[in-house]
């Protein structure tokens, strides 16, 4: 069930897998530091009212480079969150932008919690299939 969208994200959960899936549009090209942060504290919001065991972040589309502080603050925050609501693997799509695609694995990189397993898929069955093994 889709439980928010905006114009950068989409955020759905599957009560019968347990899988909370966001997935960030082309329109991330033109979001603000202050729109990415907004959008995570939504995403953050929805794991710890669902609490969900598996994530799917599908981020193919997002064109938001993250900067080294917004690394440490999805570390600081995000990541807790999610190290501390359950969650037991996080399967990652990646980005069709290299720049894009490196800061985000910088900023999974930054998680030292090691409470939940995190994997790389270039598309979504691959990376669902995973999840749900």
């Amino acid at each position: 069930m889709e439980i928010q969208k905006t114009v950068f994200q989409v955020i759905d959960f599957d009560k019968s897998t347990s899988v909370i899936k966001n997935f960030w549009t082309l329109d991330t090209a033109q979001m603000t530091e202050s729109d990415f942060k907004e959008e995570i504290v939504s995403f953050e919001n929805a794991i710890k009212k669902y609490r969900p065991q598996l994530i799917l972040g599908v981020i193919t589309d997002l064109r938001f480079p993250i900067s080294v502080d917004l690394q440490t603050w999805i570390a600081n925050g995000l990541f807790q969150t999610i190290a501390t609501t359950g969650v037991k693997k996080y399967a990652v799509i990646v980005s069709k932008d290299i720049l894009v695609q490196l800061s985000a694995e910088q900023t999974i990189e930054e998680d030292v919690s090691q409470a939940f397993v995190t994997k790389y898929f270039d598309n979504e069955d691959t990376g669902l299939g995973w999840l749900l093994k």
